[in-house]
């Protein structure tokens, strides 16, 4: 069965779903994305869907601590010999992430203007679809091993493109979290891209509340990757991850992401050691 696509062009726009009411699971506090309680909490990272949101929006603080250890890991063994020629300043075009979350003022990247528009663009399409059984802490260190890599490739030069996705055998929900002309925004990326209340909070909600989603159950069907009819040329797919098993540590999960932009169209021109 083929899958039933909701966009959105922004996590904004993503967000703005709060105000859409529930239809489906069962009501609130009954629903998956509003159940409440110790172990539920410990599952979907936050207390409640409220919080959630609340995180989405105003940032994720524990985010930078929780994947500045992928961002390290992904700069220490990833190189490319066509860097451009850039520097390290206080002002630039994008941020050196580990030494802006290291507080050093000279964490901004300052290319050479004409590098800047021969860079190529990778597009991503992250996947934030998990089965239940997978840890938060998984999740996290997934989103924060792409975080960390695409930080890489940026600072390696290329411009990149991300897209969120949430599928299942029958619905799939897409947000654009990065255009390609943005520069890597740490603090806006870290939610969406590594907190595991996006998939459970969140996304289970706009299942509950969007009628144009066809409704799987309160078990939300089963992780499958976006369809290539969704999918841009030349792009780069993390799929479906179904138990998680490479988001068991940092360094797994920075390998993991790496083989997958390797194995893309993009490979032969990005060097990981």
């Amino acid at each position: 069965m083929a899958q039933t696509q909701k966009h959105y062009e922004s996590l904004e726009a993503l967000l703005a779903t709060q105000n859409n009411r529930i239809i489906r699971g069962g009501g609130y506090g009954r629903s998956p994305s509003t159940r409440e309680g110790s172990k539920r909490n410990d599952w979907s990272g936050t207390a409640s869907l409220e919080e959630a949101f609340s995180l989405a929006r105003n940032g994720w603080k524990e985010g930078r601590a929780n994947i500045s250890n992928a961002l390290n890991v992904a700069h220490a063994v990833t190189k490319n010999s066509n860097a451009p020629n850039q520097s390290l300043d206080v002002a630039g075009a994008f941020p050196f992430i580990p030494a802006a979350v290291a507080g050093d003022p000279m964490n901004m990247w300052s290319p050479n203007p004409a590098d800047i528009k021969t860079k190529p663009v990778i597009r991503l399409y992250h996947n934030i679809c998990y089965s239940a059984v997978v840890p938060a802490k998984n999740i996290t260190n997934i989103g924060g091993a792409m975080l960390g890599v695409v930080d890489q490739l940026e600072s390696s030069g290329f411009r990149t493109e991300i897209v969120a996705y949430w599928g299942s055998y029958e619905a799939l929900i897409t947000v654009l979290l990065k255009e390609a002309s943005e520069p890597l925004n740490l603090d806006a990326l870290a939610f969406p891209m590594a907190h595991p209340a996006m998939l459970r909070r969140i996304n289970f909600f706009i299942r509950e509340s969007e009628p144009t989603l066809p409704w799987e159950g309160v078990g939300m069907g089963y992780p499958k990757t976006i369809e290539p009819e969704f999918v841009l040329p030349n792009s780069v797919v993390i799929p479906a991850n179904i138990g998680g098993n490479e988001g068991a540590t940092v360094e797994g999960a920075v390998a993991y992401i790496q083989r997958l932009v390797k194995a893309s169209p993009w490979g032969d021109a990005i060097t990981f050691e």
